[in-house]
């Protein structure tokens, strides 16, 4: 994007409080306040887009409000890197979405499989179906309609099985090593947590205490509501770490401790994050 004349505003100095993510032909601004004070960083980004020759081509601009309270003009959903936002982020137009994409491939693995054998319907399986369930899973794999798509995953399965809608397939998954999409959600969120690992303080370092969670990940405190967004993410690393007891897993790698996390996942295939909860207090 070409500099900013000298009479108009940069996008560094747009709205305070506003954030800012400038590609190349897209353009995606994040403000908080109560409508209509939450306009202002448009307007400024439309000065900025005329003082420097750039065209806003406003039938492609989609503008979305995110609230918690119940707002008598709701927003229309948009999509945003291939995952639907809706007002309200529980995620039911991104599932409403995922769902449709999967019922088009369920037609296309039921056509192709009495010409192909079980490797290589796997194989497609993971090319046309898995795809879509392990993309922003992290986002949506947990709501409360997320439950659609795994029934839709679990068909798939059963296609490349070749056996009666109403058979249990959890045997299957383990077979195929495919994970199920609880355990994709799970194991997203972990290897999120490890990624940034260096975001985060233990409670050792917060206090000289020698207790038994001495060595978990804390939230740090905040009055934003990013450390509530944390806790269950954090918790959750907590958890498996308490579970496996091993040192080793601190040191490894993003690959290394992905491929533990999915040994793992494929042993138990949990169908819940509860379940996954439930088989880690036991121990």
């Amino acid at each position: 994007m070409p500099a900013p004349n000298s009479n108009c505003t940069s996008p560094g100095s747009w709205k305070q409080g506003s954030a800012k993510a400038i590609f190349a032909d897209d353009t995606t601004l994040l403000s908080r306040g109560r409508p209509p004070d939450n306009t202002e960083g448009l307007e400024q980004a439309k000065q900025w887009f005329y003082a420097n020759k750039l065209v806003l081509n406003e039938s492609k601009t989609a503008r979305i409000l995110f609230s918690s309270e119940r707002l008598e003009a709701r927003s229309e959903p948009v999509r945003l890197l291939g995952v639907v936002l809706d007002t309200r982020l529980n995620w039911s137009h991104q599932v409403d979405y995922v769902c449709a994409r999967l019922s088009s491939q369920l037609f296309v693995l039921r056509r192709i499989r009495p010409f192909l054998d079980g490797g290589t319907l796997r194989t497609v399986y993971f090319s046309i179906v898995h795809s879509h369930l392990t993309y922003g899973t992290l986002l949506w794999g947990n709501s409360v309609r997320s439950h659609r798509a795994f029934v839709m995953q679990k068909a798939a399965v059963r296609i490349i099985e070749g056996v009666p809608y109403n058979t249990p397939c959890r045997p299957f998954f383990k077979k195929n090593r495919i994970l199920p999409l609880p355990c994709i959600f799970i194991h997203d969120t972990l290897l999120y947590i490890h990624k940034n690992i260096f975001k985060f303080t233990t409670h050792a370092n917060i206090h000289t205490y020698d207790t038994r969670y001495a060595t978990d990940l804390a939230v740090p405190r905040s009055r934003i509501r990013m450390a509530a967004v944390n806790k269950p993410l954090v918790d959750m690393y907590n958890t498996f770490l308490r579970y496996h007891r091993i040192v080793e897993i601190h040191a490894m790698n993003v690959y290394q401790f992905s491929r533990f996390v999915k040994k793992f996942l494929l042993t138990e295939c949990f169908y819940s994050v509860n379940e996954f909860y439930t088989h880690i207090s036991r121990r």
